[in-house]
C-alpha cells in the first residue's frame, strides 16, 4: 500500500479503518494525529466510508481523542455511542427473530452487518449496522412471513406489491422497531441471477453470546460483500471493502480461492470480485495473492478504469455531491460488469423503483410511471440536459 499519494487525513482514515491496527500502524497514527489536520474533512469522509466509529475507537484506545477539536470530538464520540447503542439493539432484535423462526423450524442465517459485527469484529460494536438482514430458503418464505407478521412486524414495501419484490428484489422488508430484510438470495436477480449452489452446504456454526449462529462461509461472505459494493448513494465507499479486508486477513490461510474464481466466472462477476479484492489490497493492505488478482483481472479498459477510480476518486470531495455521486455510480457500475451488454441490460430493464430514485422522482406517482414507460427518451433528455448544464458551468 503506497501511502505517499494520500493526504494526512486520508492516511489517518485508512490506518484506522480496521479492527486491530498493528504496532507500525499505531505509530503512524500517533505521528499523524499530532499534525495540523482538517477535521471537517476527516469527519465527512470517515462518515461516508463507514470508518468514523473505527477512528474514534482507535484514537480513544491510544489516549489520543483529545487531539480533535472539541466540536468534532463531540461529533465522533456521539456517533460512536450511537453505533454501540444501535448495534446492541439490532442484535437483541435479531435474537428474538431467530428464536421465533427456529420455533417453526426455519433456519435463519444472518448476513452482512448483523453477522459481521459478531463473527468478524468480535462484538466490539465499532462496525455500523444499518438494519437486520437474514437469509432463508426461498421455500420457507411464506412461513417466515407469517412468523414476522404474528410478531408485530409489518411489510415495508413502499407501496409496491410482494409480487414486484419477488420479481425485482432478493428480499422482503419488514419493520417494527427496526428494519428487517428477509432474503432468499444474496443479490438482486439482475442483470442475471446469482447462483451459488453450495451456499447452504458451506455454512458454518459459531457460538456467540450463548447463541449458536449459522453463518455463511468466508468465501460466500466475500461474494455477498462484493455484490453490495456499488450502492447508489455511496459509490466507492470503503464500508464493505473494510469487511472484505478483514475477512482476507482473518482467513488468509484457509480461503478457497479456486471456489471464488470458479463461481465468479460462472456468475459473470469476475470484474466485480477483482474490484473488491484490488480495493482491499490497494487501500487497506489486504494480503490478496498476486496470482489471484491476475486470474481475475478484467480487460484493459476495465482494469485501468477501476484502478483510476480507486486511486483518484475514493476520497474525492465530489463524492458528497448528489450529481457527482450519480454519475460516478454509473461509471463504476459499467466497469464492474464483465460485459458491456450487462450494463446496457441494467439501464434499459431497470425497475421503476430504481429509476425513480436515480432521477429523484416521487415513488408511485403517475408522472413517474409515464416517464418510466418512456424511459429511453427520458434518459436521453435528462442526460442531454445534464451535459448542457455542465458545459454552461465550464464556460462561465
Amino acid at each position: 500500500m503506497d501511502f505517499t499519494k494520500f493526504s494526512d487525513e486520508t492516511k489517518l482514515i485508512l490506518l484506522c479503518a480496521k479492527k486491530d491496527p498493528g504496532d507500525a500502524d499505531l505509530s503512524k497514527i500517533r505521528q499523524i494525529v499530532n499534525k495540523q489536520l482538517d477535521w471537517g474533512f476527516l469527519w465527512e469522509q470517515s462518515l461516508y466510508h463507514g470508518a468514523s466509529s473505527f477512528l474514534y475507537h482507535h484514537l480513544k484506545k491510544q489516549g489520543l481523542e483529545d487531539k480533535a477539536p472539541a466540536d468534532y470530538l463531540e461529533k465522533f464520540r456521539g456517533f460512536y455511542i450511537w453505533v454501540n447503542f444501535k448495534n446492541q439493539a439490532l442484535w437483541e432484535e435479531f435474537c428474538n427473530i431467530e428464536k421465533a423462526l427456529l420455533q417453526k423450524n426455519i433456519k435463519a442465517v444472518p448476513i452482512k452487518g448483523i453477522a459481521l459485527n459478531q463473527v468478524l469484529y468480535e462484538g466490539k460494536n465499532i462496525r455500523p449496522i444499518g438494519d437486520i438482514d437474514i437469509l432463508i430458503q426461498k421455500s420457507e418464505l411464506p412461513d417466515a412471513e407469517r412468523v414476522l407478521l404474528s410478531s408485530g412486524y409489518i411489510k415495508s414495501t413502499a407501496g409496491y406489491s410482494i409480487d414486484y419484490y419477488k420479481k425485482y428484489h432478493c428480499h422482503i422488508p419488514f419493520r417494527k422497531r427496526h428494519l428487517c430484510e428477509v432474503h432468499w438470495a444474496i443479490a438482486l436477480p439482475r442483470p442475471h441471477k446469482i447462483d451459488l449452489p453450495d451456499i447452504w452446504k458451506n455454512t458454518r456454526e459459531y457460538n456467540v453470546k450463548e447463541t449458536k449462529l449459522t453463518i455463511l462461509s468466508p468465501e460466500d461472505n466475500l461474494f455477498t460483500l462484493a455484490l453490495h459494493l456499488n450502492r447508489f448513494n455511496s459509490p466507492l465507499s470503503l464500508r464493505y471493502i473494510m469487511d472484505v479486508s478483514e475477512f482476507i486477513n482473518q482467513y488468509r490461510n484457509t480461503i478457497d480461492w479456486d471456489y471464488l474464481i470458479k463461481n465468479a466466472r460462472a456468475n459473470k462477476i469476475r470484474s466485480l470480485l477483482y474490484f473488491a479484492l484490488y480495493s482491499a489490497q490497494d487501500m487497506l493492505g489486504a494480503p490478496v495473492p498476486k496470482n489471484i488478482l491476475q486470474e481475475l483481472r478484467p480487460g484493459l479498459i476495465r482494469h485501468k478504469g477501476l484502478g483510476y477510480l480507486i486511486k483518484n476518486k475514493t476520497f474525492s470531495v465530489n463524492n458528497k455531491r448528489p450529481v457527482s455521486k450519480k454519475y460516478l455510480y454509473l461509471v463504476l457500475r459499467y466497469l464492474i460488469y464483465d460485459r458491456a451488454w450487462h450494463f446496457i441490460s441494467y439501464i434499459f430493464f431497470i425497475p421503476i423503483e430504481d429509476f425513480a430514485r436515480f432521477y429523484s422522482l416521487p415513488l408511485n406517482s403517475r408522472g413517474t410511471y409515464v416517464s418510466y414507460r418512456l424511459r429511453v427518451l427520458y434518459i436521453f433528455y435528462r442526460t442531454t440536459r445534464a451535459i448542457i448544464a455542465s458545459i454552461g458551468r465550464k464556460t462561465r
